[in-house]
């Protein structure tokens, strides 16, 4: 990802220096090491593991999100943002506590779960509102954030399941 990008041509040395601070970050899973960095329940959405991460974050953002300030105003728009990136985050950090079979992933990072609230946010204020996908068809907001929770469900006992628990708790909090 981008650690390699900076550190390219500067040594290994470099790349584990910028991974050790990119970390700091991040939200642990543990709620112990979480003490000791507490402003990473908000910075960890401002981190993305790579350029697919950031790009399918921001593009799904930028759509749903100007969909959800046709009707909300800025202030209930930031709410359901990060509202939804911290609820994310307790989630994830709540889950591995009390399942340790959800443990290892050591710690989480990108914009997911606030993202994922704005999505669902969007669908539960305009259920029926139209997109024209591909100038071919039309689909309504409620079902593309019923597929996207649904493959978060159907996922979370496979790989990345820290991003999952993100989306699910994004999600919790946007359909409130």
């Amino acid at each position: 990802g981008l650690v390699m990008m900076v550190g390219r041509g500067r040594g290994p040395q470099f790349a584990d220096q910028a991974e050790s601070f990119l970390v700091l970050f991040h939200t642990p899973e543990a709620f112990t090491a979480f003490l000791s960095k507490p402003w990473s329940i908000f910075t960890y959405m401002f981190f993305h593991s790579g350029l697919f991460h950031l790009a399918g974050n921001m593009i799904l953002l930028y759509y749903m999100g100007r969909i959800l300030l046709d009707f909300q105003d800025n202030k209930k728009f930031f709410t359901i943002y990060f509202g939804g990136g911290l609820l994310g985050a307790l989630l994830y950090m709540f889950v591995h506590a009390v399942l340790p079979s959800f443990a290892g992933t050591g710690s989480m990072q990108g914009a997911s779960g606030a993202v994922m609230s704005v999505v669902v946010a969007a669908a539960v204020l305009l259920p029926n509102y139209e997109l024209f996908f591909f100038r071919t068809f039309k689909i309504q907001l409620k079902w593309i954030a019923l597929v996207l929770v649904g493959i978060d469900v159907l996922y979370l006992t496979a790989s990345n399941n820290g991003g999952h628990l993100a989306h699910i708790g994004g999600a919790i909090f946007g359909s409130l």
